[in-house]
């Protein structure tokens, strides 16, 4: 994967779950090897929980950034993430 990969999770939102997956395949290691955890970087649920009901109360777009494992991460509310 090349620099600033976009993703599409499998799922209907994305969640923590699904970026430690795309970054751990980028490091190719298994998602439960990598190295810091997510944790270190942003609370997973409280990621989760903004995403998710961000969607169902508003339809205003949202966007999140953070530094995880020496990338960025990208979120839309669009149901993408990229990772820089």
């Amino acid at each position: 994967m090349t620099s600033g990969d976009q993703f599409e999770p499998s799922t209907k939102t994305v969640n923590s779950l699904a970026i430690v997956e795309a970054v751990a395949n980028r490091e190719g290691v298994p998602a439960l090897q990598l190295q810091p955890p997510l944790y270190e970087a942003v609370d997973p649920d409280a990621l989760d929980t903004l995403l998710t009901t961000e969607r169902s109360v508003s339809q205003s777009p949202i966007t999140i950034q953070f530094e995880y494992a020496g990338y960025r991460i990208i979120v839309d509310s669009d149901d993408e993430f990229r990772i820089e």
